[in-house]
């Protein structure tokens, strides 16, 4: 285009063409730095309008990443399957899909998917990257897995403590906004773990938090129910299932 503008200098329809490419990359690069800034409202905001330009497959993958750190899961898939469609060893797509899975709270079809997208290409920088972030959470979502279930078995509450503090590390970490399913996964889990602590009003506002995320949250509606009548309000408690 820039070599036709300059062959065609009064040509309108390449200088409208110029103008909306530029307008593009300019979008795309906007969209990338408020996602790796973690301001994601801008970056949703940003990724709109670049959608409303143009549907490249760039176009729909950082729409898709937008979409799933606000928690918006369904069509951010379906913008990853629409690229992988056309190409299925896309390394971007299936990178982008298995992040979007690991931000729904999938970690096993999120961990697949990453580690299908090294196969094709082992020195990929961005998808090292997730997958170093995939597995440092699955590792201690893991072991808080472990803890509970050690807890069930044996009543030993000490570990139910360490299973909280797992959690509370997950929680903290950067990498989950607090709009994903995931955070409320482990919100749910940590508010479980409160509920067995005795621990009533920290566990009340982690099982409120979790379903004001996803309110499909089964195990944070039955954590905030135990919470409750934990603290007597057990007509609350019933009111609200």
């Amino acid at each position: 285009l820039e070599q036709a503008r300059r062959t065609l200098p009064d040509d309108n329809l390449f200088q409208d063409e110029m103008w909306k490419v530029s307008q593009m990359d300019e979008l795309i690069q906007q969209t990338k730095h408020f996602l790796k800034t973690k301001r994601y409202g801008e970056a949703k905001q940003i990724a709109d309008k670049l959608l409303k330009l143009i549907d490249t497959p760039e176009a729909l993958l950082i729409s898709a990443s937008a979409d799933a750190y606000h928690g918006i899961i369904a069509p951010s898939l379906e913008k990853c399957e629409s690229v992988l469609a056309h190409s299925s060893k896309s390394v971007r797509a299936l990178t982008v899909k298995g992040h979007i899975l690991f931000l729904s709270g999938d970690l096993d079809s999120a961990g697949v998917l990453l580690k299908q997208a090294l196969r094709y290409s082992p020195e990929n920088k961005e998808t090292k990257e997730i997958y170093t972030i995939y597995r440092k959470v699955e590792r201690e979502a893991a072991k808080s897995r472990v803890l509970i279930s050690q807890f069930r078995t044996s009543q030993n509450i000490s570990s139910v403590k360490m299973a909280f503090e797992h959690l509370t590390t997950s929680l903290s970490d950067e990498n989950i906004p607090i709009k994903t399913p995931l955070h409320s996964r482990f919100r749910a889990e940590r508010a479980e773990a409160g509920v067995h602590l005795h621990r009533y009003p920290a566990a009340l506002q982690d099982a409120t938090i979790a379903i004001d995320v996803n309110e499909q949250n089964g195990r944070a509606w039955v954590a905030k129910t135990n919470a409750l009548i934990g603290l007597g309000r057990a007509r609350e408690a019933r009111d609200d299932l």
